[in-house]
This record gives structure tokens, C-alpha cells and sequence, in this order.
């Protein structure tokens, strides 16, 4: 697969479990927001749903393409310490825009090849405060199975192991709800990665 395709057809599969496994009205995709001459997604996805919210970021290392193990990936800047800022990022860009007195809409995973006009109607205007918004970090990598992960204030999930959780739970309502969970206790949040189900089973 040519370089970055991995990466996005990762992505696009994340959301889909959710949207798919959850309800995909909750799925959101992230609005294209200017920076200099340029326009970016300040994310990869938002999860929003009856007062909750959460900062989604993927990330991918192909088969393959790299010897670095698992642990120093996720220490690096390119692996899940660059997802974790870009997570902490969202949250504060989105505030200063808000502070600004400019709109910032976010669409439904549905909507996307719907027409403007109806694409517009469907979507939420981020207008909450997203600064407790956890970041959830799904991470796809070779040599990930065991892993701890780096940070306790951030939820980190194998991308099996997120198909898995959707599946047990259905319900984005659900997986937020389980999240909060896992974030206030620091020891459930340092669970070596691969493990989800043993995790979901203390927890829930």
C-alpha cells in the first residue's frame, strides 16, 4: 500500500466500527480548519453524545515498513506521544476558536456524500466546553501486544481491541460512559495494550 494509505484506510475503518457497532449519528467527523495558507482536520474523529464528548486520533505503523518496537513507537513523536498532543491540541484550538466568537460545525460519518444543503442541516455547532474531553488513542502497530502505555489521562486501545469493545458495548453513549470510568482510575488506565477484555471485565 502506497505511503499514507495505510494510515487513512485505518482511520476510515475506525469510525466505521463505531458508526457501525454504535449509532453513526455520534460518529463525527472533524471540520477542515484554516492554518496559514492551508486547511487541516484538527483530528481524526469526535465521539458526541448526550453531554459527551471525545477527541479520537489514529495511529498506524504498516507491517513491515520499520524495526522499532512497539514501546519506543508509542514514546515517539511520531507514534502515540504525537497522537496524545494532538488530542490535548483539539481541545485547546477549539477553545481559542470558540473564545473568538467563530462557529465551528462538525458532521455526522453519515452525511458524507449527502448533498451541502442537507449535509449542513445534520451538523453540531461546537459550542460546549470540550476542555474534559478525554483523548481516545487507537493504535496499529506490529509489535504493540504488551505495551504499557505512556500516559494515565489519555484512553489507549489496540485497534483490534477497539472492535472488539464496540462490539461488546453497541453504544456510543456506552463507550464514553466506560471510558470516564477507566480515566478515573489511573491503575485501570495503565493496562498493558492487547488486554481489553480482561479491563472490560473488572470494570464493567
Amino acid at each position: 500500500m502506497a505511503d499514507g494509505a495505510y494510515g487513512r484506510a485505518a482511520e476510515e475503518e475506525v469510525r466505521q466500527i463505531a458508526a457501525g457497532l454504535g449509532v453513526a449519528d455520534f460518529v463525527y467527523r472533524v471540520p477542515q480548519l484554516a492554518k496559514g495558507q492551508a486547511s487541516r482536520e484538527i483530528a481524526d474523529f469526535f465521539l458526541i453524545s448526550n453531554g459527551r464528548g471525545a477527541v479520537l486520533q489514529v495511529k498506524t505503523r504498516e507491517p513491515g515498513s520499520r524495526t522499532e518496537d512497539g514501546a519506543s513507537w508509542i514514546a515517539s513523536n511520531g507514534g502515540g506521544e504525537k497522537a496524545y498532543r494532538q488530542g490535548s491540541g483539539t481541545r485547546r484550538q477549539i477553545g481559542l476558536i470558540q473564545k473568538a466568537g467563530t462557529q465551528v460545525t462538525a458532521y455526522p460519518v453519515r452525511t458524507t456524500d449527502w448533498n451541502d444543503d442537507d449535509r449542513q442541516a445534520a451538523g453540531l455547532v461546537l459550542d460546549m466546553d470540550v476542555s474534559s474531553w478525554p483523548t481516545i488513542i487507537i493504535v496499529d502497530h506490529p509489535d504493540i501486544d504488551g505495551v504499557v502505555p505512556t500516559r494515565t489521562d489519555a484512553f489507549w486501545i489496540t485497534a483490534e481491541d477497539w472492535l472488539w469493545l464496540n462490539r461488546a458495548l453497541r453504544s456510543v453513549t456506552g463507550l464514553l460512559t466506560y471510558i470516564e470510568r477507566i480515566l478515573e482510575s489511573e491503575g485501570e488506565a495503565l493496562l498493558s495494550l492487547g488486554h481489553e477484555g480482561e479491563r472490560f471485565g473488572r470494570v464493567v
